[in-house]
């Protein structure tokens, strides 16, 4: 949401792609955004006097881009 005034954004991609990831890889190779890689996890945890229960992560890894100054 871009604010009052702004007509909202919506960005669609096929679901192509062995997993989850690669479909969010797919989407910002075609969308012509900075190089970027998705890790995702997913188990069971559970620990002393818990309940078991499904718990699951992911990290985004993007290039910087040229402007930025931590860019080598």
């Amino acid at each position: 949401d871009q604010g009052k005034g702004m007509t909202p954004y919506q960005g669609i991609t096929p679901l192509t792609g062995e997993s989850l990831s690669a479909c969010a890889e797919a989407y910002f190779a075609q969308s012509e955004q900075l190089p970027t890689r998705f890790s995702l996890s997913f188990g069971k945890s559970s620990g002393p006097d818990v309940a078991e229960r499904w718990r699951g992560g992911g990290i985004m890894l993007q290039h910087m881009p040229k402007a930025s100054p931590f860019a080598a």
